[in-house]
């Protein structure tokens, strides 16, 4: 089984050092040459260059139109073999940013859209997103779920619109004949611990998150294709935000 740590590193420490930070809850859109941010975990190292692409422990980063969903390019992810802690972004830079942190505090939600491209896998092979770790002000390291369990620690929910009856999974249709890509949506659900974070004194000015995947598969050779990671809030928090749009603009009339 081969596993890889990928993760961003979210609040009050991470973006303002990032150019690639697009705002508006989006925390890696990869549209630029850099990583966003994201680096790898076991070596420390900032993914630098994702155009080119950069190959850190023998896992390479680059830039696809495979996988699109936030503009023009997707982050790839390539040589998934072997156990490796891979990504992250560290949570203890001393620039404070307030959107990145207002972003997680104010939703609910933390989505990556991820594609599956059946020409670069084999039909014996297998990739999934074994687990999500988070880590953050007040809750120290918490599994959050993954392909080995929809439902994580704190009640925290995982669901996966690529594959739902197998969530994490990726699907492996028709895997080694081109022609096959499907595009969907990992969603942690982490409005559980947002109080127990903010009761530790999390706030926009004060405390950390980070995101940690562990990435699983057989094959060195597949690619993984992300892209959109972002926080969202709850369908009835959008409602309740469209319904305050049309009473300001009834109050102009």
């Amino acid at each position: 089984m081969s596993r890889i740590l990928i993760g961003v590193c979210i609040s009050l420490v991470l973006v303002m050092t990032v150019p690639g930070y697009a705002g508006n809850g989006v925390v890696g859109n990869w549209e630029g040459t850099t990583g966003d941010g994201w680096i790898m975990y076991s070596s420390g190292k900032t993914i630098s260059s994702i155009n080119p692409p950069s190959t850190i422990s023998g896992i390479t980063f680059g830039q696809s139109t495979i996988g699109a969903t936030n503009g023009n390019y997707a982050l790839t992810v390539s040589g998934v073999w072997g156990w490796g802690q891979q990504l992250e972004c560290t949570s203890y830079l001393q620039t404070v940013d307030p959107t990145a942190a207002a972003d997680f505090l104010n939703n609910t939600k933390f989505q990556i859209d991820v594609t599956y491209n059946s020409a670069v896998w084999s039909p014996s092979d297998y990739a999934q997103v074994y687990e999500l770790s988070m880590d953050g002000t007040g809750l120290g390291w918490t599994d959050v779920g993954g392909s080995n369990s929809p439902t994580g620690a704190g009640g925290v929910t995982f669901t996966d619109s690529l594959n739902p009856g197998a969530p994490g999974q990726l699907p492996m249709t028709n895997a080694g004949t081109p022609g096959t890509i499907y595009t969907g949506t990992w969603t942690w659900d982490y409005s559980a611990l947002l109080a127990q974070m903010k009761n530790a004194g999390m706030t926009a000015t004060n405390g950390y998150v980070n995101f940690i995947f562990a990435l699983n598969g057989n094959d060195g050779n597949g690619d993984f294709y992300f892209d959109n990671a972002r926080f969202t809030p709850e369908p009835v928090t959008l409602a309740l935000l469209g319904l305050g749009g049309l009473a300001l603009i009834r109050r102009k009339r």
